[in-house]
């Protein structure tokens, strides 16, 4: 049995994208394509399973934002999948036991979001967070916050709880999920928000996956599906599980998660990274497309060594920025 993985919502953002994400586990990882899932995958190390009911999954999580309104919304979520069994409808639900909530907005305020409401709200987040480490019968190998860098509670509040998460759980791999704010954004002071906020998480976090919403749109635009905030979090979160799903593989004998971090966060100095999936063609269109391994390896390397989130042929390769590399490879002929 693998050790789990905790994840931290902190703010719209962070709420908004974890249903999203775990959803995408279940449906495209946990749940095989074939009649029966029993022992297929194992899903300890995102979920536990509800005592009252065997069939329910309860993701580790803990849910944090100062508006209740959000985590009512996400608590609210429910995915019934009932391909693994005849007769019941399998439920995947959050916890409301696991979130923290209150005390207004932050105001799109870094600063107020740190000094004001993170010092109130730790203390109850503390509390829930090592309620859901008690859970977890193998030991907890990360955790991962998701937060964003334009809100004042996405960046402010989740500046703060990463740093004493970390004063906490000093050994613990602590693993931040980012966007981008997009470069014409309503935040008049979301630039601030986001230089404040990753000035003191390179300082404490192991690593940082860092998204753009100006290049989630680019990838929504060639891939023809409208530019909205909900196709912009599922591409986030069909690229996360790429990279985090063969950790629930029961034969794996490595941790994807250990490995993501080791790998991409080799030097402590470059904490920052940039995740994409190819390839980027409208869903409808890939059995027809005209793509084989050896013109993803090319265009996968084009846009590594760019940090491009769309593939610019050969332009990409004037702007080198890559220092290290992670890649996972699936489907029929990866291994090769």
């Amino acid at each position: 049995m693998p050790r789990s993985i905790i994840c931290v919502s902190v703010g719209q953002f962070g709420n908004q994208l974890i249903p999203a994400f775990y959803s995408d586990i279940v449906t495209s990882v946990i749940i095989p394509k074939t009649p029966k899932c029993e022992n297929s995958l194992d899903i300890s190390s995102f979920f536990r399973v509800s005592k009252g009911s065997p069939t329910k999954l309860i993701p580790r999580c803990v849910l944090i934002d100062m508006e209740q309104k959000v985590i009512d919304k996400t608590c609210k979520f429910r995915l019934s999948y009932p391909q693994c069994s005849s007769r019941t409808s399998n439920v995947l639900s959050f916890d409301p036991r696991s979130s923290a909530y209150g005390y207004g907005g932050s105001g799109n305020s870094w600063a107020f979001g740190y000094t004001h409401h993170g010092k109130k709200i730790w203390e109850c987040v503390e509390k829930k967070l090592q309620q859901e480490i008690s859970l977890c019968e193998e030991g907890v190998e990360g955790i991962i916050v998701f937060n964003s860098l334009a809100g004042g509670t996405g960046s402010g509040v989740g500046t703060y709880i990463c740093e004493h998460i970390k004063s906490l759980l000093r050994r613990t791999t602590l693993l931040c999920v980012t966007v981008w704010p997009f470069s014409h954004g309503e935040v008049t002071i979301q630039q601030y928000n986001a230089t404040m906020t990753l000035s003191h998480l390179l300082d404490v976090v192991d690593g940082i996956i860092a998204f753009s919403n100006d290049g989630m749109k680019q990838i929504c635009r060639k891939e023809g599906i409208p530019e909205t905030f909900l196709e912009i979090n599922r591409k986030i979160t069909n690229i996360l599980g790429s990279l985090l799903s063969p950790s629930f593989h029961t034969l794996s004998s490595s941790s994807p998660f250990y490995d993501l971090v080791s790998t991409t966060f080799s030097n402590p100095l470059l904490k920052i990274s940039h995740a994409f999936a190819l390839p980027q063609h409208h869903f409808d269109h890939r059995g027809t497309a005209p793509e084989n391994w050896s013109s993803l390896l090319s265009t996968h390397m084009r846009m590594a060594l760019s940090g491009s989130d769309v593939d610019e042929g050969m332009r990409s390769l004037d702007k080198f920025k890559a220092y290290s590399m992670f890649s996972v490879f699936r489907g029929k002929g990866a291994k090769e």
